[in-house]
């Protein structure tokens, strides 16, 4: 701050200022990180099966290095590509198991496998979690998540529902913090602002952005395409 310069930080919680107060929309840190996997993933997830699983376990087993040297906390934990890396590389698995196991749905009932798998990760992780004394229930329930996954993707790839609703995730996430923001605000004296108020007016703004933005991005893509 005095001098004006950049420089490293091991903690950007403890500068001063704290430079994230400073994000018009304070999320979308998450972009950055996203971008960086865009970048290698077409060198990464063409390859084969071991060379992905490899990856993983040097991304995690970075993650154990700096956790034992005492780097346990935001952002090594939560926002360090390098370490991040392990759970986009889940993802790549996921649709590989999902490609592999498409042509043969009617070969194996994956429905029921599916079902047992969601009944125990919902019943045991989300009814039974607080009283699990379990050190790493957190992990067990990440790596059923991911078992489950491309079963998920396979019974309900063709709802429209559901499709309709994961089209306004993301705009839903990228708004939302804005929107309470502006609301808290109150610039126009309405009522203070509540959970309620706020989820519906999210919404309204990411069917906005979905219908005359997002949309029409596509659209240009799709064109570009096809030339």
């Amino acid at each position: 701050p005095v001098t004006g310069q950049l420089f490293l930080t091991h903690n950007f919680q403890t500068t001063n200022p704290q430079l994230f107060h400073f994000l018009f929309i304070p999320q979308a840190w998450s972009v950055g990180i996203e971008l960086s996997f865009y970048i290698i993933a077409p060198f990464i997830i063409r390859r084969k099966l071991h060379f992905i699983l490899a990856l993983m376990v040097l991304s995690f087993l970075l993650r154990i290095i700096l956790y034992k040297n005492g780097y346990n906390y935001d952002p090594w934990t939560y926002r360090f590509f390098p370490t991040e890396l392990f759970f986009f590389l889940v993802g790549a698995i996921c649709y590989k198991i999902y490609k592999y196991t498409e042509l043969r749905v009617q070969k194996i009932e994956f429905r029921k496998i599916l079902l047992n798998v969601l009944y125990i990760s919902v019943i045991i992780f989300t009814v039974f979690y607080s009283f699990i004394d379990f050190k790493n229930k957190y992990y067990i329930y990440i790596i059923l998540f991911s078992i489950s996954l491309p079963f998920i993707f396979q019974l309900s790839k063709n709802w429209k529902i559901d499709l309709a609703v994961g089209e306004l995730s993301y705009p839903i996430y990228i708004s939302h913090m804005f929107v309470i923001t502006c609301m808290n605000i109150n610039l126009f004296k309405l009522p203070p602002v509540n959970g309620l108020n706020a989820s519906i007016t999210t919404i309204f703004i990411a069917f906005l952005l979905n219908e005359f933005i997002a949309k029409n991005v596509e659209k240009f893509r799709q064109r570009r395409i096809k030339k």
